[in-house]
């Protein structure tokens, strides 16, 4: 929420709970309102593009890389043709003073050269290495605007080494785009999960020196953060493997298990839950490498636990943390710190 950075609170401040902003939803965010047999240039619907730019691509077209997409059956192409695009586009309603994060899969298109991913909101921008594979992103903007106000969220490749839009064919494919305001956390600069660009803060830099494509972090893989890694034919009192939490305190649960909520797990078939009983808990952590002068996008989905009073979950990093209000229903966060380390490090992450 246009806060300074994480370094500067101390742990006390940085927990305090903030109010929750509430966003306008993103019209057909993953893609899912235009139903194609195999392929189509098209308009997707909610969204601007010139006629003949974008497409929208089902799981099965092998001419836009194959593989399934992300969420759903469709995702969106956004295409340089020898110097002609048009960037994907769709204006959102945004509320003063707030931060926006934008969290979404992308991938430069398979079997063609890589192209990177240029993401606008207004008039502040940031360029993404991509891989041809699916990843998953997360771009946190501080627009300020300190009314009420109104901008265009855009998508266009970029130009990189072996790709120039300007004279070659380049794609960037893109699905399940998700807006967030992080309710009012006093971090977000902008930073994704998957390889990071490890830009500075949109909002203190002019836009041309925003566009600058940035060279990419390699963060090394978090241990089973989608909790696939141990089987329970319900749920279980354990260890999540390849993390830290005092034994009975930690849950591993199934999709089908009433007892922790019931309903499909955000991810693959399990997911973990961390208990309080009536003052005694244990936090789940996981101890992770962290390269010097990086900041760390967490991102993750959370809920409280449904029909049981609604928890707010705290988030730490090192000596940082962050309180997020939750609700009784799945949804998708982005926290991002910058412990701005001068050197090589490691660090616990805390829930």
């Amino acid at each position: 929420t246009n806060q300074p950075s994480s370094s500067f609170f101390s742990s006390s401040q940085q927990t305090t709970n903030q109010p929750t902003i509430t966003l306008s939803a993103l019209t057909n965010g993953d893609f899912e309102a235009d139903s194609v047999t195999d392929w189509n240039y098209m308009v997707p619907t909610g969204w601007q593009c010139a006629s003949g730019k974008c497409v929208i691509a089902s799981s099965s077209s092998t001419s836009w890389g194959g593989g399934a997409a992300p969420s759903g059956n469709y995702y969106a192409a956004i295409q340089s043709t020898w110097g002609s695009f048009s960037p994907l586009s769709q204006t959102i309603s945004i509320p003063a003073r707030v931060s926006i994060s934008v969290i979404l899969y992308a991938r430069s298109r398979p079997i063609f050269s890589i192209v990177s991913m240029k993401v606008q909101l207004g008039s502040l921008s940031m360029v993404q290495n991509l891989t041809q594979s699916w990843l998953l992103y997360a771009f946190t903007f501080q627009p300020a605007y300190s009314t009420n106000s109104t901008a265009n969220l855009t998508f266009a490749p970029y130009a990189t080494a072996t790709c120039n839009p300007s004279k070659d064919d380049c794609t960037i494919e893109i699905d399940k785009v998700v807006l967030t305001s992080p309710t009012n956390q006093p971090t977000l600069h902008p930073s994704s999960l998957q390889p990071t660009t490890n830009q500075p803060t949109s909002s203190s830099i002019p836009s041309s020196q925003q566009t600058t494509n940035q060279p990419t972090i390699t963060l090394s893989a978090l241990t089973n953060g989608d909790f696939e890694a141990d089987s329970v034919t319900d749920w279980n009192y354990m260890v999540p493997t390849g993390w830290q939490c005092a034994s009975g305190k930690c849950v591993i649960a199934s999709s089908s298990s009433t007892s922790w909520g019931g309903g499909a797990a955000p991810s693959g078939n399990y997911y973990a839950a961390i208990q309080s009983t009536w003052g005694s808990f244990s936090p789940l952590s996981q101890t992770i490498s962290i390269p010097a002068r990086v900041s760390i996008s967490v991102i993750l989905y959370a809920r409280s636990r449904p029909i049981f009073s609604i928890v707010s979950m705290k988030v730490q990093l090192g000596s940082l943390s962050m309180v997020q209000n939750l609700t009784q229903s799945w949804l998708l966060y982005a926290f991002t710190f910058q412990p701005a380390y001068s050197t090589n490090s490691t660090a616990n992450l805390t829930f």
